[in-house]
Order: C-alpha cells, then sequence, then structure tokens
C-alpha cells in the first residue's frame, strides 16, 4: 500500500480531511478542527492494527467546560460492538488512548457525540494510530432514507440513565438510545439529529421566547458560532420527524398562546417546505403530554388546506410510569422502544416498506 493510500505509523492526522474522516451531523470546521455539537453527531473512519505489537489510537478534544454536570459525553465503537468506557470530557484539554484489537484486519471506528449541543461541544484536534494505519474512507453511495430529527430533551434522550427523581445530570443522558436512534437502527436510516433540551416551538419549558428551535434552525451550530448558518444542502431529508410542543404544553392554556403556537409550528413547517420541497414531514407529539396534539393537528389540517402535502401526524401515548417507570422525569428506556416501534410502523407505512 503506498504512502498516499495509508497513514503512516503514529503520524498526527488533520481531522477535517474529508479523505480519510466521514461526519455525520452539523458539523462546525475550522482549519484543521471539527466541533461534534448535536446529539448523535459523529465521525467514523477506518484503522488498520497490528498483530505483533499493540495497537492503539490517541484521540485528543477540546471543550469549553460547562459546569461537572454539563461534561461532554463521547461513545466510541470498533466495528459494531461499543467500548465499555464512555469518554468524559471533565477538562479544558482531554486526550484518550483506545487500544485497538491485535489484528492484521480492517476496523471501522465511530466516535458519537451522545449529549446535546446547548450543554457543551467536543472539538476534535486530532487523532494519532499507534503501530497502525489509517485508511482513506471508502465512501458509497448511500440509498437509505434521509431522516432528521427535531426535537426537545426526550430527543437528547435526556434522563434515559436516571432515576425518577434524579436531579438534573447530563450524566443520565444519551443520544443513542432514545425512540429516535432506536427508529434509525431498526430502519436502517441515515439519520440526523438537531434537538435542544428545554426548547420549544414558540416557548421554552419557562415561558422564554427565544428558546425556541425556529430561532436557531438556521444555524450550524448556535450554541458554538452564531455567525455560521448551515449549508441545508449538505442533507437533503426525505423525511423530517418534529417531535415540539411538549415545553410549549405548560403555557397552552392561555388563548394566545395557543395562536401563537399554532401560527409559528404552521411557519416552521412551511419553512422545512421551502428548504426542501420534496420532503415528507412527520408531526409527532405525546409522551409527556396529553393537550398539545390537538393544536398540532389543527396546523397539519391548515397546512394540508393551503396545499402542502405528504405531510402527517402521529400521537404517542403518554408514558406508562406505572408499568415502565420513568427517567429523571422523562421517558424510560423502556418507553424509548416502545416509541420506537410505534414510530417505525408509521415510517413504513409512509414510504410503502415492509416492517
Amino acid at each position: 500500500m503506498s504512502y498516499s493510500d495509508v497513514l503512516l505509523l503514529g503520524l498526527v492526522m488533520n481531522v477535517v480531511d474529508s479523505k480519510y474522516f466521514n461526519y455525520s451531523g452539523r458539523i462546525i470546521k475550522e482549519d484543521t478542527f471539527a466541533y461534534l455539537g448535536f446529539t448523535n453527531s459523529k465521525v467514523e473512519f477506518y484503522v488498520k492494527s497490528s498483530s505483533t505489537v499493540t495497537s492503539e489510537l490517541d484521540i485528543s478534544f477540546e471543550t469549553k467546560l460547562n459546569g461537572e454536570v454539563n461534561n461532554a459525553r463521547l461513545r466510541v465503537m470498533i466495528d459494531n460492538s461499543y467500548i465499555e468506557n464512555v469518554l468524559v470530557l471533565d477538562k479544558q484539554h482531554n486526550s484518550f488512548i483506545i487500544p485497538l484489537p491485535e489484528d492484521e484486519l480492517t476496523h471501522k471506528i465511530t466516535i458519537i457525540k451522545i449529549t446535546e449541543a446547548a450543554m457543551s461541544y467536543a472539538k476534535l484536534n486530532d487523532i494519532t494510530v499507534i503501530n497502525g494505519t489509517i485508511l482513506p474512507y471508502p465512501y458509497q453511495n448511500d440509498s437509505r432514507i434521509r431522516v432528521e430529527f427535531i426535537g426537545d430533551s426526550i430527543t437528547c434522550g435526556y434522563g434515559v440513565y436516571g432515576e425518577p427523581d434524579s436531579e438534573y445530570d447530563i450524566k443520565e443522558e444519551d443520544g443513542t438510545v432514545t425512540y429516535a436512534a432506536l427508529t434509525a437502527d431498526e430502519l436502517n436510516l441515515n439519520a440526523q439529529y438537531f434537538s435542544v433540551s428545554g426548547y420549544g416551538m414558540y416557548l421554552k419549558y419557562d415561558g422564554d421566547l427565544e428558546g425556541v428551535i425556529p430561532k436557531i434552525y438556521s444555524y450550524t451550530n448556535y450554541f458554538i458560532d452564531q455567525d455560521a448558518l448551515y449549508n441545508f444542502k449538505e442533507f437533503i431529508p426525505d423525511l423530517y420527524v418534529i417531535n415540539l410542543g411538549t415545553n410549549d404544553s405548560g403555557h397552552l392554556d392561555e388563548l394566545n398562546n395557543q395562536i401563537n403556537f399554532k401560527n409559528t409550528y404552521l411557519e416552521f413547517i412551511k419553512n422545512l417546505k421551502n428548504i426542501n420541497p420534496n420532503a415528507k414531514i412527520l408531526c409527532i407529539i405525546g409522551t409527556l403530554c396529553t393537550n398539545v396534539y390537538p393544536f398540532i393537528n389543527e396546523v397539519v389540517q391548515t397546512a394540508r388546506a393551503e396545499g402542502i402535502t405528504d405531510i402527517y401526524t402521529l400521537e404517542l401515548p403518554y408514558h406508562d410510569v406505572e408499568k415502565d417507570g420513568m427517567a429523571s422525569g422523562h421517558p424510560s428506556l423502556v418507553s424509548h422502544q416502545k416509541d420506537s416501534k410505534r414510530l417505525c410502523k408509521k415510517i413504513a407505512e409512509i414510504f410503502h416498506i415492509e416492517y
């Protein structure tokens, strides 16, 4: 294998070199650095290890600390299995050594940020393969259904590892085991995620008008760079799954908020259709609230009356706390699994695929 086709032993790579590294999600790239921000944003690459000496990955990250309860957390997958330890960025500069299998085979490495953008970022500085090589990424045409999940803490996976009444700590969050990620795995979807805890469509959970998804949706990552607008051509979904309204729900007893919620939701749908006219849109709600679906259904009916096509709804049942448990006031892993099954069935119905 020639020098141009592999990374020589111990050479530090430019992690934004697309010849070797394939990113998924809304990624801010600067010079030789890449920021993993949003839930389930990830980077993939391939390495060949050695059978005669121990091969290792030396990976360094930088982060902006936001209190211990908000430390960025990442999972690393070698081929189809996660390594045991979660990478916790508890210092401004972090370095991790990850052993590779002792063989001469090619292994796929995936690094996934399992916590959300609003609380932290993981700035990937460099990756070095010790006693091994990094191979060019084998890009292939991806014919899978492309889906973007747009949501709040439920889509972030907040609380999935928590006790029912546990206090807030990001260590209880893991975006890879949410209803959304489980659905993507089950249906083999090409998925991206845009979710922020506490954010709503019109109102944040505390009534703040600024903590809303429509305000930040046009940015690559508003929490890192408020000037960097997202290039929507980077990922063109076949389907948007919107799971918003839970944080608005506590304020929808007021008529004015109801009207503004519905108007904002309709405008957001129109914006998605303007960005991507051929996409389908699925509006879901219900796991943590029971009063929002009628408003969303009304919005969808209005959208259809105005000529918007390929738009659907799905009301999820309120989570069964007594039977399935609860995690830090949020859906348990069991609830996420059940909602995933419901969502899989709906998406299969929309795309006329067997499930």
